[in-house]
């Protein structure tokens, strides 16, 4: 059982850093303005990419995290996002929509349309 566990760990840590690769090798981002909601991995990554990163984060603690990268760190909810009409634009969510209660999915997707002009939108499939 342990063995199987770990090769299934293994094959899945695999595929996900496929995966990630084709995400990140699809998308010219050097040079735009990238609202990163939900401060993680993607931010630093956004930042090698070459995008001005604004990382939104509820978490203070995670956000401190990341004050060594040259980008804006801003502490609030997604739902309360204090930005004008068209700052940014691209705003991703890269591995966090599902954190969010997908009643609300429809109203902060609303409220990030009228922030950016584009937004991305990855996340995990139960398929695997």
């Amino acid at each position: 059982m342990l063995k199987e566990t770990h090769n299934n760990s293994l094959e899945y840590e695999i595929e996900l850093t496929r995966v990630e690769k084709e995400i990140w090798s699809s998308l010219d981002v050097k040079g735009l303005t990238v609202i990163d909601l939900g401060v993680e991995n993607s931010t630093r990554k956004l930042v090698e990419l070459g995008a001005r990163v604004i990382g939104v984060d509820s978490d203070f603690k995670r956000l401190r995290g990341y004050k060594d990268l040259d980008v804006e760190l801003v502490n609030c909810d997604v739902a309360n996002l204090p930005f004008g009409r068209k700052i940014a634009d691209l705003s991703v969510f890269y591995f966090t929509l599902h954190e969010i209660d997908p009643r609300k999915h429809e109203d902060v997707l609303s409220v990030v349309y009228e922030i950016s002009s584009k937004v991305m939108i990855v996340e995990p499939s139960p398929e695997g």
